[in-house]
C-alpha cells in the first residue's frame, strides 16, 4: 500500500526532534543502549516501510490503513545534543514536543508528534498511549540521524529521525 492519504495528526514546524538522553534505543544485535551513549557508526533496529519515501518531507503528511514493511537495520550517521526548555512524557518516554511517533488513530497509520499524540492512540508496538504529560522543566536531549530508513525503535516503539 502506498502512503497517499493526507492526514492532519500533527502540525509540523521544526525539523529537530529529540529524545531524553536516558531513552533506550533498540540496537541491531538485540541489546538496548541509551541514546546518550549512541555514537556515529552504531547500528540500530529499523523498519523498511514500502512506499514511505524519504525525499523531502512528504512522509509527514501521509497515512495508510495498512502498509508493507520488513525488519531492517540502520546506521547512525549523525547526532546532536542540546537542552530543551520543556518536554512531553509519552508512556514513560521523554521527548521534545515535535518528536514523531508512528501511531494508529481511527484505523489510519501515520506520524504524529508528541504534542499531537492523544490518549488511546496506538503505538507501533501495539501499546495504547496511556500517558501524555507536559513538563515545564529543562531536559538534555539528543537527536540521531539514521540511514537508510530514517526510522528506528525505542523500546519497541517506532520513531522517525527527521
Amino acid at each position: 500500500m502506498t502512503w497517499a492519504t493526507p492526514h492532519s495528526f500533527s502540525e509540523w514546524r521544526s525539523l529537530e526532534f529529540c529524545l531524553s538522553l536516558d531513552t533506550l534505543v533498540d540496537m541491531a544485535d538485540g541489546t538496548q543502549k541509551t541514546i546518550g551513549d549512541i555514537v556515529v557508526g552504531d547500528v540500530v533496529q529499523s523498519l523498511a516501510i514500502e512506499g514511505m519515501s524519504d525525499e523531502g518531507n512528504s512522509w509527514i503528511r501521509r497515512s495508510a490503513t495498512e502498509f508493507e514493511s520488513e525488519s531492517s537495520t540502520a546506521s547512525v550517521v549523525g547526532m546532536r545534543t542540546r537542552a530543551s526548555e520543556n518536554y512531553y512524557i509519552i508512556n514513560g518516554i521523554k521527548c521534545t514536543h515535535n518528536h514523531p511517533f508512528l501511531i494508529r488513530r481511527d484505523n489510519l497509520w501515520g506520524w504524529a508528534t508528541a504534542k499531537d499524540i492523544q490518549i488511546d492512540d496506538e503505538l507501533y508496538n501495539g501499546d495504547m498511549v496511556t500517558q501524555k504529560d507536559f513538563i515545564e522543566e529543562p531536559l538534555d536531549v539528543k537527536t540521531i540521524d539514521v540511514e537508510t530508513n530514517d526510522v528506528y525503535f525505542i523500546s519497541g516503539i517506532l520513531v522517525h529521525n527527521k
